[in-house]
C-alpha cells in the first residue's frame, strides 16, 4: 500500500511542473519565439548549407507542429513545394491516409510574399489541416510548414501567430 501511495504522490508531483515559458531560438541568424508550451523537438544541419528544424506543443493530446528549413541558395518555391508535397506522400504516416493538397498560391509569411499550399487529411480518424509556405529573404530561401488537427486550432493559434510575428531573419 505504501508502494502505491508513493506512486501516485510521484506521478502528481510531476504531472505537476509548470509548462514551459517561451524562449527566443536562433540559429545561423534566423530567429524566432518558441512559445511556452512548445519545444523544439528535432533539428540538424541538411546538406548544402540548410537546416531543419521542428517547434511542437507540448503534451499527450496536442498537435501544433511546425517544419522551418533554410537553404543559402536561392530554390525555385514551386519546385520545392512539389518536392515537400511528394516527400509528405512517400512518408509512412500520410503515405496511406488520403492527404489532399490544393494548388499553390500566393499568400505571405510575417509580410513576406509566398509561394502557399493548403493540405487535409485524416490521421486516425483525426481531421488535420496544415499549410506551406515557401519564400525568400537574408539570403536564404525558407519553407515554413505548420500541421495541426482542426479541433485544436483556436488552441494553437497564438503559438503559431508567436511564431510568425517574431520570426526574422539577418
Amino acid at each position: 500500500m505504501k508502494r502505491a501511495i508513493a506512486c501516485i504522490l510521484f506521478l502528481l508531483l510531476i504531472s505537476c511542473k509548470p509548462p514551459s515559458k517561451e524562449f527566443t531560438y536562433e540559429k545561423e541568424g534566423v530567429s524566432f519565439n518558441c512559445p511556452a508550451g512548445w519545444y523544439i523537438s528535432e533539428e540538424e544541419p541538411v546538406e548544402e548549407g540548410g537546416y531543419y528544424l521542428i517547434c511542437e506543443k507540448k503534451g499527450w493530446d496536442q498537435s501544433g507542429i511546425i517544419t522551418i528549413c533554410w537553404f543559402t541558395d536561392s530554390i525555385d518555391q514551386l519546385a520545392w513545394i512539389e518536392a515537400y508535397e511528394g516527400e509528405m506522400k512517400k512518408n509512412i504516416v500520410f503515405k496511406n491516409i488520403g492527404i489532399n493538397f490544393t494548388q499553390p498560391y500566393e499568400s505571405s509569411y510575417r509580410g513576406s510574399p509566398t509561394l502557399c499550399e493548403d493540405y487535409t487529411c485524416s490521421l486516425l480518424g483525426v481531421e488535420m489541416e496544415g499549410d506551406i509556405h515557401v519564400f525568400y529573404g537574408c539570403n536564404k530561401t525558407f519553407l515554413v510548414s505548420s500541421q495541426q488537427a482542426i479541433e485544436d486550432s483556436l488552441k494553437n493559434k497564438n503559438g503559431f501567430e508567436t511564431i510568425e510575428k517574431t520570426f526574422g531573419c539577418k
